[in-house]
């Protein structure tokens, strides 16, 4: 029976491959040669990643190499880094260049592309920097440079899977022939750099063909002003690792902008029950939060979704009687002594996904209206702060009462903070945060830049968290990455391995440091330099008239807004406004330190 099987499968696969399109070979082509050797069968390819030949991005148009680049065996050209790359991408006219710029302000990572498009196979290509020079030897250093070539693979937004690039690999690469290979180059400004214009050379290695690419940075005069404990900006954690592993994986959170740890109460915490009360187990933590302290981790927020089930359990108590409250008070304020005592970052409570329906979960895992009222007041009692997450303004009728409508808006007065979903059927929990002087969060938007932070300034949110990090699975550079969709990096034993997403997410944090920079400045101007002000403000009103429509979307690959919406804030779009708003911001300064 199972010969039989792989026979048909194989028969499948050479019926398919009999019909298969240009752009469907250089798709197929492109993933096995980026998956490592051992596992690219097409039986194993169809069996990970479902119907190959259906779901296949086709970029229209044609390409006609010159000779020259066709005796040296390929053709440079350059991209937006935050649009997608797939196997039959072609270069464009304006695109065929050797020169890549950017702008940047000190302290800040900003990230340009081009791309090798191959004649001919290529066996090796292998890619180095000089630093990048101002006048008088002053240099943004080679270290400070790094370049990476990305790697395709199968990846979907939960209804197909297209083929693009995705992982962020250091190193040399191969390249087949008419599939192009991109490179992300990231330049981390120095946070003493002066102003002015840098400028070097990205040498090129393409099996003994030599090629340079001139790099030029324009460094601001300004830095970034710093974000108050209110701006949160974070990844949902799946903290299944050791210390040392953490170690790794808190640079790269950090250097992408997060600033909040984000992860589950029972990751990090244990619990012991005896005689009807509860003892915090500190032990598992001890090693990991000097972990976060050392990386500059100065808040968390703790999921304790489904912690009132387990104290329910194992007292075999019901919820919220005495047994449950002293109990669970009991442990709150071990909590709160503990990281008073070591000092450890300030945190949150919260349940996840407020619902009083709970259609994910074989029995409720206290997680409805009347639960957050309950949690909340216990919190208060201990002196710790609340934190919920809501989908969406209103979820039916109550649990406890479905006479009664659980509008979650009216819950805000218990809470110290809340997050939601930045998408108009969250309107009425935006307008009350608003209101009440609640720090306001958006969770799961869409692992996109606009989401991270154009919008997240749009609708009065102080900071983002994308749901997830890195995924549920641990993978091995000997097999094919497995991250799930959601996962915007890759755990190797090496490291983690970063998505061109996590880069676009990163580049949303530094859009809304940019308006935070400016809003601070507008603030210091006072009323010194009207015609300033007029233009900031002018700026900003455009990007505050925007209101989102209604979305379907998921909220994880996808972001919660319409395809409208999207075709309103493209790349470019974004790259604009960043520029309106840095020019704004010196000429503020100009007009407040005409010296300097």
């Amino acid at each position: 029976m199972r010969k039989s099987a792989i026979a048909l499968a194989i028969l499948l696969c050479s019926f398919i491959l009999a019909f298969a399109d240009d752009a469907q070979e250089k798709s197929l082509a492109a993933f096995q040669n980026d998956m490592p050797k051992a596992d690219v069968g097409n039986i194993k390819l169809m069996k990970r990643i479902g119907k190959i030949w259906e779901q296949f991005n086709e970029e229209p148009g044609s390409f006609t190499p010159s000779s020259e680049d066709l005796r040296k065996g390929y053709t440079i050209f350059t991209r937006r880094y935050d649009e997608y790359v797939y196997p039959n991408t072609l270069p464009k006219k304006e695109q065929i260049t050797n020169r890549l710029k950017c702008s940047a302000a000190p302290g800040e990572y900003e990230p340009v592309m081009f791309l090798v498009y191959p004649h001919k196979d290529i066996s090796e290509i292998s890619v180095s920097c000089s630093g990048l020079n101002l006048s008088g030897n002053k240099i943004i250093p080679d270290e400070n440079i790094s370049i990476n070539y990305l790697k395709y693979d199968m990846e979907g937004d939960f209804r197909t899977m297209i083929c693009r690039n995705k992982w962020l690999l250091p190193g040399a690469c191969n390249a087949v022939a008419g599939v192009p290979r991109p490179f992300l180059v990231t330049v981390k400004v120095p946070e003493a750099a002066e102003a002015g214009d840098y400028s070097g050379k990205i040498l090129l290695n393409l099996d003994g063909e030599k090629e340079e690419i001139n790099l030029s940075v324009e460094v601001y005069p300004f830095r970034l002003a710093s974000f108050g404990p209110e701006n949160l900006f974070t990844y949902y954690i799946y903290f299944t690792y050791t210390p040392e592993y953490l170690e790794k994986m808190c640079p790269d959170l950090r250097a992408h902008g997060a600033n909040m740890f984000h992860m589950m109460f029972r990751d990090i915490f244990g619990l012991k029950f005896k005689d009807k009360e509860v003892t915090v187990d500190f032990s598992k933590a001890e090693k990991y939060m000097p972990v976060l302290q050392k990386h500059g981790f100065k808040t968390i927020i703790l999921e304790i979704t489904g912690l009132q089930l387990t104290i329910v359990d194992n007292l075999k108590c019901a919820f919220y009687d005495d047994t449950f409250n002293k109990a669970y008070a009991g442990a709150l304020q071990q909590l709160k002594e503990k990281f008073e005592k070591e000092k450890w970052p300030d945190f949150y409570l919260y349940i996840d996904e407020v619902r009083d329906h709970d259609v994910d979960n074989f029995r409720p895992l206290g997680r409805a209206y009347k639960d957050v009222i309950q949690m909340s007041k216990l919190h208060r009692e201990a002196g710790l702060k609340s934190l919920d997450i809501f989908m969406t303004d209103n979820g039916g009728a109550r649990v406890d009462d479905p006479k009664l409508q659980a509008n979650y808006w009216e819950l805000l007065p218990w809470l110290d903070g809340v997050m939601t979903h930045g998408w108009m059927k969250s309107r009425k929990i935006m307008e009350e945060a608003q209101k009440q002087h609640k720090m306001l969060l958006f969770y799961n938007c869409g692992a996109a830049r606009f989401t991270m932070g154009y919008l997240t300034y749009i609708l009065g949110a102080t900071g983002n968290s994308q749901v997830t990090y890195n995924g549920p699975a641990k993978v091995s550079t000997s097999s094919p990455y497995k991250s799930n969709t959601e996962g915007i990096v890759a755990v190797t034993p090496e490291g983690p391995v970063d998505t061109i997403r996590f880069e676009w997410m990163r580049e949303g944090i530094d859009d809304y440091r940019y308006i935070h920079t400016l809003e601070e400045a507008m603030k210091q101007a006072g009323a010194r330099c009207p015609a300033q002000l007029e233009e900031a403000k002018s700026v900003l009103s455009v990007l505050k008239k925007f209101k989102p429509g209604d979305s379907k979307a998921s909220g994880a690959e996808s972001e919660v807004l319409s395809e409208e919406d999207k075709s309103l804030f493209n790349g470019e779009k974004m790259d604009e406004t960043r520029l309106k708003i840095a020019k704004c911001i010196i000429a503020i300064n100009e007009r407040l330190n005409p010296a300097k």
